[in-house]
């Protein structure tokens, strides 16, 4: 499914379950490490190579990331449960 990303769309918050994994194709999105006081602090950033949530590759269900949308434009989504059916 493709969908359109907004600047600051946030994609999923800390120890939430994540439902869909996100290939930005013209879309770019951070990954955020919550530091006290909400604070945050830019791990990763993920454009057209790569995957939002990566982990779940490796079975992960949740993450301890924060994922914002930083560039807007298109990405394509996939349920974590597919990705977790072609890994097997």
């Amino acid at each position: 499914m493709t969908e359109t990303r907004g600047v600051q769309q946030l994609l999923w918050h800390p120890g939430e379950t994540i439902g869909h994994v996100h290939f930005p194709a013209g879309a770019g999105s951070a990954t955020v490490v919550t530091m006290r006081e909400s604070a945050g602090a830019e791990a990763g950033m993920v454009g057209s190579e790569g995957m939002v949530c990566l982990c779940t590759l490796l079975g992960c269900d949740t993450t301890p990331f924060e994922a914002v949308v930083q560039s807007p434009g298109q990405a394509l989504r996939m349920s974590t449960e597919a990705v977790h059916a072609r890994g097997s």
